[in-house]
């Protein structure tokens, strides 16, 4: 057993204050405030004073005789009994008990005190249930009171604190998540909750299906962490479970086991084992979490005055893990870790829980246990103190401080969970508990990694080889694996990309051939090519004419100067940008901008590959317009021609012009009539249109498939 880590830890403690029940609530006293200092300075004068204070169990009165001897009735309150909150949070580390504000003892004056105990000239009486119903509670709170200078409060400072909205996953954070490490790094994690009866320490542990517990969550993070190191490490977890009830042990998931047979063992490197007790090998969470609310259903639990669903029992449960590295060697090393979660039974009063019979003598048992931690405790602190003498430690006075032993002040990371009640009807209950939190601060421990190497026959070599060779195997099978899964994920987004890219053409042209704003924009560019052809022919007439040659006073020539001038307006208007092209030049950045998100998208390939989709698709609306425009000049040809009107003059040919306005109409008329009963496809594309791309692509040194 190799031993290469040890150094020293303190227990870490933390307390948890439960919020009020909702009958507690209900009973909840208000402040004491200056009306309580009113009323005492009235009982000076003499007269009688008649105060209900929110103190202890009951809401007390107090009357007070006058020096004459006139004594005045006493009666009791009928009102229900009246909590009040005992405990103050300062801050994360720091919580006050019965703090100076909440406490009606400290608000009494020394010389109305000094009557009411001393029988001075003034007598006073007070209603012990108003001084938490207990005459000597009522004394400790008073010495304390009056011996204390700084007041009756006591403050505790502990590693951690967490009030009344404290929430499980924080208390979960704070206490036993960075346990999980160290288990893994081969070191042993103790969780116990510790407190009185109906104080919140199952809740801690288990908690409910909406708020889970510590239990749940820290088998949660296990197996995720696992997961997360199953690359290297292999692991295997067992998981026991186990009750001490009344001094005997029960194995809680396999109750048939008869007592009598699970025996607490200590081996020479003194690890404590509980023979006989059965042993469970979970593969994932959910089997787990099934293990342990078959132990939690098979827990003994009774109810009592103090709580209705009191544990009768301490439970403890083990989680075992080995781990050894995923890669054979001829020195193998196997590391151990175990997290023992512990949800301790409450101590109680006999006389709060009212028990009798059965839950009498458990609750007998479980105090008895509680009581001989509580020596271990004090013990292992007087023995942390290096100038005090070293003491004997009283594990085996029970077998709860047997199993504790090496989480207490062995090897083992221990976190202290303390759970209290803020109630006044725990007022001796808590402060205990506080007092025993606050020694186990000085507990130290020795943690020690356990590891143990084991080097390897020279027999056993073949044995690590085939496992070696399984262990590449498998690597290549995961790298193939992963290879496959990048590729396919490639071909898809290839896809997606060329689907996009269609679907981005296909929107343009559908613009261009289906949309009648656009149509009625390609006709007129059509129209003004025909019309423009129509008046270059009418200039060749012209110059071929004789009215031409006869003309003296230039009107012809100033006639041909106007046709020339119409006809580079006409070009002008074709060549001017219009809606036409802001749908392509909209594809070209808004669209291209979006297409550019896209996962695997090439600028070099995938731009280039859009921008000559777009030039073909710009290419066929140019050729569809030349086209049309060709149509129409056949068109104005098979009806009776007009250009015998060359020979009129000026204004014949204006009014030729109107003619040729009114035909370009008439023929978008009928152009829009045959494609509404024709229902061209704005999908069709030209055959050749690939091997153009290809052609244009191969000039650009660029290759697609």
């Amino acid at each position: 057993m190799e031993v290469p880590e040890t150094r020293q830890s303190s227990i870490y403690v933390c307390v948890r204050v439960r919020p009020f029940s909702e009958s507690e609530s209900l009973r909840l006293a208000p402040e004491v405030g200056d009306e309580f200092d009113s009323m005492l300075d009235d009982s000076m004068m003499g007269g009688e004073v008649s105060m209900v204070v929110g103190r202890g169990d009951f809401v007390g009165e107090v009357s007070f005789t006058e020096d004459n001897g006139r004594k005045h009735n006493r009666r009791q309150s009928l009102a229900p009994r009246r909590i009040h909150k005992i405990v103050d949070c300062v801050d994360d580390k720091m919580i006050i008990f019965d703090p100076n504000h909440r406490n009606p003892l400290y608000k009494v004056k020394e010389s109305v005190l000094n009557s009411m105990y001393g029988g001075a000239n003034m007598r006073g009486s007070i209603d012990g249930d108003m001084l938490m119903g207990s005459d000597a509670t009522a004394s400790r709170r008073f010495k304390r009171a009056n011996g204390n200078s700084a007041g009756s409060e006591i403050k505790f400072v502990f590693d951690k604190l967490f009030d009344t909205d404290a929430t499980q996953r924080e208390v979960y954070q704070s206490t036993t998540s960075s346990l999980l490490d160290s288990v893994l790094d081969g070191f042993n994690g103790t969780v116990f909750a510790y407190g009185a009866t109906g104080c919140g320490k199952t809740y801690t542990v288990s908690g409910t299906p909406e708020n889970p517990g510590i239990v749940f969550q820290a088998m949660e993070e296990l197996f995720q962490k696992m997961e997360d190191l199953k690359d290297t490490k292999s692991f295997q977890i067992s998981l026991s479970f186990l009750e001490i009830y009344n001094e005997r042990i029960r194995d809680l998931l396999k109750p048939e086991t008869p007592s009598q047979k699970l025996i607490i063992r200590e081996d020479t490197d003194n690890k404590i084992t509980v023979a006989n007790l059965s042993q469970h090998f979970p593969t994932t969470v959910q089997e787990v979490m099934d293990l342990v609310i078959r132990g939690n259903f098979n827990r003994t639990t009774s109810p009592t005055e103090a709580n209705e669903v009191s544990s009768r029992s301490h439970a403890v449960l083990q989680i075992h893990i080995v781990q050894k590295n995923r890669t054979p060697d001829i020195k193998e090393e196997h590391t151990f870790g175990t997290l023992s979660i512990i949800d301790l039974a409450g101590s109680e009063r006999a006389a709060a829980t009212k028990n009798r019979g059965a839950r009498l003598h458990e609750g007998a048992n479980i105090n008895r246990s509680l009581l001989a931690l509580g020596n271990c405790i004090n013990a292992l602190c007087i023995n942390g103190n290096d100038e005090r003498p070293r003491c004997h430690v009283p594990y085996r006075d029970s077998k709860l401080t047997r199993l504790l032993k090496f989480s207490l002040g062995g090897n083992c990371k221990t976190v202290m969970i303390v759970c209290i009640s803020p109630s006044s009807s725990h007022y001796d209950e808590t402060l205990n508990t506080l007092k025993y939190a606050n020694r186990a601060k000085e507990i130290k421990t020795k943690i020690i990694r356990n590891q143990q190497s084991l080097n390897r026959h020279v027999g056993s070599y073949l044995k690590m080889i085939t496992e070696q060779k399984k262990e590449i195997e498998e690597l290549r099978s995961r790298e193939n694996k992963m290879i496959q899964f990048q590729l396919d994920k490639y071909k898809l987004s290839r896809q997606q990309i060329a689907v996009a890219i269609t679907d981005c053409v296909n929107n343009v042209r559908f613009q261009y051939t289906q949309v009648p704003k656009f149509q009625r924009i390609k006709l007129i560019k059509s129209l003004i090519l025909c019309k423009r052809r129509f008046l270059q022919l009418v200039l060749l007439e012209m110059k071929k004419s004789p009215i031409q040659r006869e003309d003296s006073s230039g009107a012809m020539a100033s006639l041909e100067e106007q046709i020339k001038r119409k006809i580079k307006q006409l070009e002008n208007k074709f060549d001017s940008p219009d809606e036409l092209d802001t749908v392509i030049t909209n594809a070209r950045t808004v669209d291209l901008l979006k297409l550019r998100e896209m996962e695997n998208w090439d600028d070099k390939i995938d731009t280039l590959t859009l921008e000559l989709e777009l030039d073909y698709v710009s290419e066929q609306l140019r050729n569809d317009i030349l086209i049309t425009a060709s149509q129409m000049t056949e068109k104005l040809f098979d009806e009776d021609s007009p250009l015998h009107k060359v020979e009129l003059d000026v204004e014949g040919l204006i009014s030729i012009d109107r003619e040729f306005d009114e035909f370009g109409k008439q023929f978008q008329t009928e152009q829009g009539k045959k494609r509404i009963a024709s229902n061209d496809d704005p999908r069709e594309m030209d055959v050749d249109r690939k091997s153009l791309l290809k052609h244009r692509l191969r000039e650009s040194d660029l290759d697609i498939k």
